[in-house]
């Protein structure tokens, strides 16, 4: 059972990982290119709907990830089989642990910080309409 825990959770991890990274390729490198060589100076309009759009998934990627790197290095430490994880596993461990919360930090900071985040028009989508 638990190696289907671990299977299911491993699975899920590659999956935000996948949506999370491939995303930030994806509009670095096909839309913002894209929409600059179609729209011209209009691709920043269709740049705000994707980023709003991406946010989203982005967010329950990283939600997804910090739970399913949680229950695999939970299950993995309790592992008898990984009792000596030697110091090269620490190291790169924490260099990547160090390299995700950098990006974590960055993907929250420029989503609270941008006037156009999606924070920002959810809030604006709830206040009531100025009718007057």
């Amino acid at each position: 059972m638990k190696e289907l825990f671990l299977a299911a959770a491993v699975w899920l991890h590659l999956i935000a990982t996948f949506m999370w990274i491939g995303g930030i390729a994806f509009i670095l490198f096909i839309a913002i290119p894209s929409g600059k060589q179609v729209m011209g100076t209009d691709a920043g309009k269709l740049m705000s709907v994707i980023s709003k759009r991406f946010t989203m998934f982005a967010n329950y990627s990283i939600a997804t990830l910090v739970v399913t790197g949680t229950a695999i290095s939970v299950i993995e430490i309790w592992n008898p089989n990984n009792a000596d994880f030697g110091t090269k596993w620490i190291i790169t461990l924490a260099t990547k642990h160090v390299l995700v919360l950098s990006m974590i930090i960055i993907h929250f900071y420029r989503m609270w910080s941008s006037p156009n985040s999606a924070v920002n028009s959810l809030s604006d989508s709830l206040a009531p309409a100025n009718r007057f």
